[in-house]
């Protein structure tokens, strides 16, 4: 695998998200609409920074509960909570869904492989300990 980090597309998603959640999913689209471009842009580099240091931290060998991973994982809680208010019991839900839908699961093996586990075990580790 070449060094590029695939890019998630959103789109993918928003149909069921939009069905599963309307609610929800109408609160974040008039969240990321109302930001200015420029800070789309930032939360959108957020979310690649945060995808690209979790790859690095696992390829270094830290554990998912370690304070570095933990501090990416605040970085991805506040990416999250820029489109949606996650409480504790609705993050570990989306860490469930990274590491059993298959799609989420497929776009993290394609970072890097066996990055859903480590992921959702970073998540849980924070929501246990930080909400």
């Amino acid at each position: 695998m070449d060094n590029e980090i695939p890019k998630f597309r959103a789109e993918e998603f928003e149909q069921e998200a939009s069905f599963r959640w309307p609610e929800e999913f109408a609160e974040s689209q008039r969240r990321i609409s109302s930001l200015a471009k420029s800070d789309q842009k930032r939360l959108h580099d957020l979310g690649e920074w945060v995808n690209q240091s979790l790859v690095n931290a696992q390829q270094a060998g830290l554990g998912a509960h370690s304070p570095e991973v933990q501090e990416i994982i605040a970085k991805h809680f506040q990416w999250v909570s820029a489109f949606w208010d996650p409480d504790k019991a609705s993050y570990l839900a989306l860490a469930r869904m990274y590491e059993n839908d298959s799609r989420y699961f497929a776009y993290y093996e394609r970072l890097a492989p066996g990055l859903a586990s480590y992921l959702a075990a970073a998540m849980h580790s924070f929501a246990n300990s930080e909400l």
